[in-house]
Order: structure tokens, then C-alpha cells, then sequence
């Protein structure tokens, strides 16, 4: 294996371990539309990042 694909390997199991520690369930503040308007993210939403920002 080389070099560049090891590094590789251990650059995506880090970003997994990120990914897993940061994707709570928690309830996120909605700034000056808190109280006014209700969002809902379903287990199955998925959005690239191209897509988030081609918003």
C-alpha cells in the first residue's frame, strides 16, 4: 500500500469519527424565526454539499 493511500485511509476515518461525534439529535436554535417557524429533518434527508449551496 502506499504511502498516499494510507494517508488517504486515515484522513476518511478521521472525518467518519467527526461525523458520528457531531451528528447528535439535538434541537437547534432558529435565531429571529425561533417561536415563529418549525423545521423537521427526517432520518432519510441527504443534501451535497453542491446542492446545499446552490441554494
Amino acid at each position: 500500500m502506499n504511502k498516499r493511500y494510507a494517508n488517504y485511509l486515515k484522513v476518511r476515518k478521521q472525518i467518519e469519527s467527526i461525523k458520528k461525534k457531531t451528528s447528535s439529535k439535538a434541537k437547534r436554535k432558529l435565531g429571529i424565526l425561533q417561536g415563529k417557524v418549525t423545521i423537521i429533518f427526517h432520518d432519510d434527508f441527504k443534501m451535497t454539499d453542491e446542492e446545499f449551496i446552490s441554494l
